[in-house]
């Protein structure tokens, strides 16, 4: 190893002032800012790695095998990178630490900010770096940097880039030119404190995750094809110590048509469909385009500025240009239930529930890598389609600092790209391709829900029910279900038991029918006096705070609204991502159990935890489920087994609520 003194990074020039270095710090904590994912650090050591080895590859003329090694030790906390690229030379290797500083100027480069290698340092309180040239190495380690910005003090000195003797990994000592980059998950302010957050323990998991969210999952759509070949080594080392393997022969998205069967291209079925046309022959769907898993296709720019068939979507003058200039390409892939990531995901790679996988949305793209997280895909109808689509859009123009984002005016193209084709390809193809879910709705589906509504209405009025003689009710201090449901009929008589007991209050039914789209409608009515509703956390736990309810007292009636009932809430979630269900009619859903499959398109608020209870519009509702991206309320749920184990010990159920919470967001 080469000797060297040990030396502050940030220094420009020997007169530097405490004034230069406290702007450098606040120019670091701008950066830092702009990484907030968990995949961050594999995504920049990864970049850099995978430049590297491309950079050589075009230098060099003899036979040369590209190659990365990556080390996830999940007890030593540890992430390791190695590549045998073109390494860095001595000058390089002493500025590359500095914010903004790249020697990366072509544009074959995956990044060329010059940011990635400050959010190592100073993101983080542990780097190493080695590197080898020209028969030359160097090996460097800078500890606290996280700790140096995050000071506010003035107590914590500014790390120095110190000599390190030995490179942590095993490979740089038998590459003759590269790099190794090691990362340690080391004292407070880091993202991410640890490596347990994926839900990956072995090697296998591991890659499936660093093919969807870092430079390891590079995208090519056709016609680009990658340059070189590189082999890329993942090696995990689990908390017990055990070693796992794997390696790929070339880095690829991890696409989900090659996930799936049967699957089709789109372009195949089309060119199908043209012959038998051309033939003169009527179309019958032969056994390989009938009740498949998925379908999927490929463009790019000039498929898209057609305007013919295969890519139906229609542009503003401005967003055609924008296509062009953006050399936009577009990856589409349409499967027939949202049940297919979650066997991926859970049956097939094992992986945790909470694991950030494959499911609907848009992916962002540019140099051949996925970009920041997924995008919602902006339906107005049809709102299931969001779910089952997984959109990628590749656009040649540069993300902000960081992985923050793209300008407004990009992400918005890809945002109208993707709604006209979900539509167009939604409708026409979905039906004709996809399998069926069992179990579709009913033969009256067509009945609109505003004509039932107002039949509802009329029947009401004309034919109202009511019992007048008061002294004949003798309510019960128990309900007359004396065993927990099973199935959804169940859960019907157990919520309406639920209404007439006073357990719920503030629901008034007006139709339940097993006929129609939906399974019921109601009204909420608010009767005085508004003590009835308030919240008691002794006499009426279920009830609302006093200020919610407004003031002067009056009795106060809503629209007819639509209520759906269901043993589990995934049963829901499912007719949802069909498009049997609309989830914007939906206004209250009662369940006997929340499932799993809403954290996959949703997020909530449980009212059964005492943060939460100022939340709580109406009498007896336990949670509201709201879009993931947005926020923005979708409808209110009543999880009947929640609500009676909270009824039955409110501090072990509020404590279990806030748990799921953890296990879902934390």
């Amino acid at each position: 190893m080469k000797h060297f003194e040990p030396y502050d990074p940030l220094t420009i020039e020997d007169h530097d002032t405490e004034l230069v270095v406290a702007a450098k710090k606040r120019e670091i904590r701008n950066i830092l800012k702009s990484y907030t994912g968990y995949y961050d650090p594999f995504a920049e050591l990864l970049q850099n790695a995978f430049d590297a080895v491309e950079n050589r590859a075009y230098e060099e003329d003899v036979e040369y095998l590209p190659q990365i090694w990556v080390t996830i030790d999940i007890g030593s906390r540890q992430i390791t990178v190695t590549d045998n690229g073109c390494g860095m030379d001595f000058d390089e290797f002493q500025k590359f630490l500095k914010p903004n500083y790249s020697f990366k100027l072509s544009e074959k480069f995956r990044g060329m900010k010059g940011v990635g290698a400050t959010y190592l340092a100073y993101g983080f309180n542990d780097l190493q770096v080695s590197t080898k040239k020209d028969r030359e190495a160097w090996s460097g380690r800078i500890t606290h940097g996280r700790e140096w910005v995050e000071d506010k003090t003035g107590q914590i000195d500014t790390p120095q880039f110190a000599m390190s003797f030995v490179s942590p990994h095993k490979q740089f000592e038998e590459i003759d030119n590269g790099t190794s980059v090691t990362i340690r998950l080391t004292g407070d302010g880091i993202r991410p404190k640890d490596l347990t957050w994926a839900g990956a323990a072995d090697a296998r998991q591991w890659l499936a995750l660093l093919r969807i969210h870092t430079p390891l999952g590079a995208i090519y759509i056709e016609p680009d094809q990658p340059f070189i070949a590189i082999k890329v080594h993942v090696e995990v080392i689990d908390s017990s110590g055990n070693v796992s393997t794997a390696t790929v022969g070339n880095p690829e998205y991890f696409f989900p048509h090659k996930q799936f069967d049967p699957v089709v291209d789109l372009r195949e079925y089309l060119a199908w469909m043209k012959r038998e046309i051309d033939k003169g022959n009527p179309p019958r769907h032969p056994k390989r385009f009938r009740n498949l898993t998925a379908f999927w296709i490929t463009g790019d720019a000039d498929d898209i500025l057609q305007d013919e068939a295969l890519f139906p979507v229609r542009l503003t003058a401005e967003q055609r240009g924008l296509v062009s200039e953006l050399n936009v390409r577009i990856y589409f892939f349409m499967c027939y239930s949202i049940d297919l990531w979650k066997q991926l995901k859970e049956e097939r790679l094992k992986l945790h529930s909470r694991a950030q996988f494959l499911r609907g949305g848009i992916q962002l793209a540019t140099r051949h890598m996925p970009q920041g997280q997924l995008l919602q895909i902006p339906l107005n109808r049809m709102l299931g389609f969001q779910s089952i689509t997984h959109i990628i859009i590749h656009i040649d123009a540069e993300p902000d600092l960081g992985r923050k984002g793209f300008q407004p005016e990009h992400v918005e193209l890809a945002r109208a790209l993707a709604q006209r084709l979900v539509e167009q390809y939604g409708m026409k193809y979905r039906w004709e391709l996809l399998r069926r879910r069992v179990g579709t709705v009913s033969m009256v589906k067509e009945l609109q829900l505003e004509g039932w509504i107002d039949e509802q209405r009329i029947h009401e009025e004309k034919h109202p029910l009511k019992i007048t003689k008061p002294q004949v009710f003798a309510p019960l201090t128990y309900l007359p279900t004396r065993s927990e449901p099973q199935v959804e009929q169940d859960v019907v008589a157990l919520f309406n038991q639920m209404l007439a007991s006073g357990i719920i209050r503030g629901i008034h039914m007006l139709s339940s029918s097993q006929y129609e789209q939906y399974d019921g409608l109601y009204r909420r009515i608010l009767d005085t006096p508004y003590a009835t509703y308030v919240y008691d956390p002794e006499t009426n736990p279920l009830g609302v705070i006093r200020d919610a309810l407004g003031s002067p007292e009056k009795p106060l009636t809503s629209k007819i609204r639509v209520l759906e009932y269901k043993f589990s809430m995934d049963a829901l979630v499912e007719e949802l991502s069909q498009q049997d269900k609309d989830a914007k009619a939906l206004d209250l859903v009662v369940a006997w159990e929340r499932g799993t499959k809403w954290s996959e398109i949703y997020s909530l608020t449980s009212y059964l935890t005492s943060d939460n209870i100022r939340h709580r519009e109406f009498h007896g509702y336990t949670h509201r489920f709201e879009d993931m991206m947005s926020g923005t309320a979708v409808f209110n749920a009543i999880i009947l087994k929640d609500l009676i184990s909270y009824l039955n010990d409110p501090i072990a159920e509020e404590k279990r609520q806030s748990l799921l919470e953890d296990q879902y967001y934390g």
